[in-house]
C-alpha cells in the first residue's frame, strides 16, 4: 500500500513512506489495573521473543518518523522502515517446548503466540 500511495502522490510531490513498528512499550500493551511490576514481568515475556531482547521505546519510533519527515529523506519514496527489534519478516521461537514458526505481519504491537 505504501508503494502504491507513493506513486500516485508523486505528481503532487507528496512523499508515503512508512514505519513498521514492533512490539513498543506503550499504553496499548498495559492491562487497566496493571501495576508496573506486573508490566515489567509482560514487558520481559515480550521483549524476550524479540531478537534484540526487548520490547521498543516510543522515541525509537519517533526517531523513524522524524527521519522520514525530514529532508534527509527527501530521496525515499515507498520505502518502510522497520522499526521492530529484529522482529523482521519471519520469526522463530521456542515457547512451552514447542517449536513455532509464524509469519509475523507488520502490525503495530503484534507478536504471535503459539
Amino acid at each position: 500500500m505504501t508503494r502504491v500511495l507513493a506513486a500516485e502522490f508523486t505528481d503532487r510531490k507528496i512523499r508515503v513512506n512508512a514505519v513498521s513498528p514492533g512490539p513498543i512499550e506503550t499504553p496499548i500493551h498495559r492491562a487497566p489495573g496493571q501495576t508496573e511490576e506486573e508490566f515489567r514481568v509482560y514487558a520481559d515475556k515480550v521483549g524476550s521473543k524479540v531478537p534484540a531482547g526487548r520490547m521498543g521505546k516510543p522515541e525509537e519510533i519517533a526517531v523513524a518518523v522524524a527521519f522520514l519527515a525530514s529532508d534527509n529523506s527527501s530521496y525515499m519514496l515507498g520505502a518502510e522502515i522497520a522499526v521492530d527489534g529484529g522482529l523482521g519478516g519471519a520469526l522463530t521461537m521456542l515457547l512451552n517446548d514447542h517449536l513455532c514458526v509464524r509469519t509475523v505481519v507488520h502490525v503495530a504491537a503484534q507478536i504471535p503466540l503459539c
